[in-house]
């Protein structure tokens, strides 16, 4: 143990790692076009989704007197058929998909890394059962699997939440099954077992560290689809109810007047196709800043 001004500079070093590799992981999306596109756009979606309800949540719900009126100084996307400022409630919408895609992913990938990691280690009929019951799952088209969980819980963003992770546990068991497959045959956990590590502390402790790159990069890739997946159930009347706004629920109120108000659509339709693309770009990027070897071995000339 080190002590004194020895001990506290050790400390403030291996504390400030975290942080600079994060700044380094940043420092490299940026300077690739499509990911300083994924990593500045998503920051900013992040930023109006923590700051925009703070300022227009209120405003969001408060009903006017110009129903439907067209983009103007006052109401920069117009207004909706109640008299509501279109951009304050696309700006709380942002909220809703980001907190379901965020929140949907988490759950996913941690019953996903679990059940994963369980049946690649242990093996045998564990194995079997834990598969088999994902390999059902993936039988059926992701959207029957959201909207059956979704019909069976009830609507809300909760039950959306766990409707959308459902979906994203099979993939994320998958993929840790394969990475421990390959893990386990190694020589650092022959050396733990030697030791007398348990299997518990094997699987999270020595294991988990050494395949969560691509587990974040899968959470990465999975985080659009699950926003994508959580609008169509809103769309459809299962998420956010009326009167709390949400990005699905307002393009299906457009639709009756399409032929007349176009914009009404318009603007809650493509924040929610730039969320996706700013996302997608950032997950497609971060293989490449997770790991500049594999980034400088596939752009070296032949």
């Amino acid at each position: 143990m080190l002590g004194g001004p020895a001990g506290a500079i050790a400390s403030g070093a291996s504390s400030r790692r975290p942080a600079a590799g994060l700044l380094a992981i940043a420092a490299r999306l940026a300077s690739r076009p499509a990911g300083a596109v994924g990593l500045f756009g998503t920051a900013l979606f992040v930023l109006v989704a923590i700051v925009g309800p703070l300022l227009f949540g209120d405003q969001a719900l408060t009903m006017g007197n110009t129903a439907l009126a067209g983009p103007s100084a006052q109401h920069l996307m117009g207004t909706d058929e109640f008299g509501r400022d279109v951009l304050n409630r696309v700006v709380v919408g942002v909220r809703v998909s980001l907190v379901i895609g965020v929140g949907a992913v988490i759950i996913g990938g941690l019953v996903g890394v679990l059940t994963g990691v369980l049946a690649g280690y242990v093996g045998g009929w564990v194995e079997a059962v834990v598969m088999r019951v994902w390999d059902a799952l993936l039988a059926f088209p992701s959207i029957f699997v959201a909207i059956g969980t979704a019909a069976l819980l009830g609507a809300g963003v909760r039950n959306i939440i766990v409707a959308v992770a459902i979906v994203n546990m099979p993939t994320f068991a998958r993929l840790v099954r394969a990475s421990t497959l390959a893990e386990k045959k190694k020589e650092y956990v022959d050396a733990a077992r030697t030791v007398g590590v348990g299997p518990v502390e094997i699987m999270l402790g020595e294991i988990w560290p050494n395949i969560a790159a691509p587990i974040f990069v899968a959470g990465a890739t999975a985080a659009p689809a699950a926003i994508l997946l959580a609008a169509a159930l809103d769309f459809l009347g299962l998420g956010e109810q009326p009167p709390a706004p949400s990005l699905g629920q307002m393009v299906s109120a457009s639709r009756q007047f399409l032929q007349n108000d176009p914009w009404y659509a318009l603007f809650p339709g493509s924040v929610l196709v730039v969320l996706v693309l700013v996302l997608s770009l950032l997950g497609t990027s971060l293989p490449d800043a997770l790991n500049p070897a594999r980034r400088t071995v596939r752009r070296s000339p032949k």
